[in-house]
């Protein structure tokens, strides 16, 4: 059951975003996401009898990452794959395995994946320093409930970039702006209105130098 009284409480509270001071991106650079993939496919090979060697993990790592898949999918797919397959997997299969973890949508996806990487880590430091981590997570909650536009995708980490983005694109309103653009969002996905998603990512990361 999810928490609906800390996102009424957020969406009760909520007023005017302030004046923030600017706070420091963290996100990981492509070689530091290549070692923690590599790192991934490393532990999920110790559950198998037999598993390449990690030569050949490590090139598996790289070109993951270089396909544009992010290294948190990596470790999501490696988490799950000992009780999907009896043998250790091909790149292939783990490849199949890491579409699902992608948004499922026909809009051009490189620079709107290049706006939400750099935005992210910003937008979530600067929603938790306005309200609380709890909230936050509520907040995630009550967005996937309501008017999500993630149908069909169970990761949590995609869920939190699509209720920032729907936040930054409401103007970072309270809790009812944020389901309202996400029904808004719903439809942009529908008619593949790339601008929808990327002119205000676009927009926000300019403004903060990201």
């Amino acid at each position: 059951m999810h928490d609906a009284n800390a996102a009424i409480r957020f969406a009760k509270q909520w007023g005017d975003a302030p004046s923030l001071e600017r706070l420091k991106n963290s996100s990981k650079s492509s070689d530091v996401q290549k070692i923690d993939a590599e790192n991934s496919l490393k532990l999920m090979a110790l559950r198998f009898q037999q598993s390449p060697t990690q030569s050949t993990l490590k090139l598996w790592a790289t070109d993951m990452v270089d396909a544009g898949y992010q290294d948190w999918m990596i470790a999501e797919v490696s988490k799950s794959a000992p009780f999907k397959f009896e043998r250790h997997p091909t790149l292939n299969q783990l490849m199949e395995q890491l579409t699902h973890y992608k948004p499922k949508v026909t809009i051009p996806r490189d620079e709107l994946s290049d706006l939400t990487d750099r935005t992210f880590s910003h937008l979530k430091a600067k929603f938790i320093k306005q309200a609380s981590i709890e909230i936050f997570d509520s907040m995630v909650d009550f967005y996937v409930k309501h008017g999500c536009p993630a149908i069909g995708i169970f990761n949590k980490h995609y869920h939190e970039m699509c209720m920032l983005g729907d936040w930054a694109r409401s103007y970072f309103g309270d809790g009812k702006k944020i389901i309202e653009m996400a029904h808004k969002s719903n439809e942009a996905q529908k008619t593949n209105d790339y601008e929808h998603f990327t002119r205000v990512l676009r927009q926000y990361a300019k403004e903060n130098k990201l």
